[in-house]
């Protein structure tokens, strides 16, 4: 009778190892899933924001080329008071 009580034992105890091994599974797969979103959140904010830098700095550029175009245009002027006129 000793031997059939041990044999139900070490069953309940592969059942147990079983279960506890799923639930680690499922906590690993979670934090896995809920890190990956949140690692996506993170990109797409920062693309976002590097977007929105990366078009400040062009309109920035822009008008620094227009500002220059026109300084030139104004020391070719000085430069040649007969023909700005």
């Amino acid at each position: 009778m000793a031997v059939s009580k041990e044999i139900d034992i070490k069953g309940y105890i592969s059942y147990l190892k079983d279960f506890v091994y799923i639930i680690g599974l499922g906590i690993a797969l979670f934090g896995w899933i809920s890190s990956k979103s949140k690692s996506e959140a993170i990109l797409e904010t920062t693309v976002k924001y590097n977007t929105e830098a990366v078009q400040k700095f062009e309109k920035f550029i822009t008008n620094q080329s227009v500002l220059n175009g026109k300084v030139i245009q104004y020391m070719e002027m000085d430069a040649h008071p007969g023909l700005g006129n």
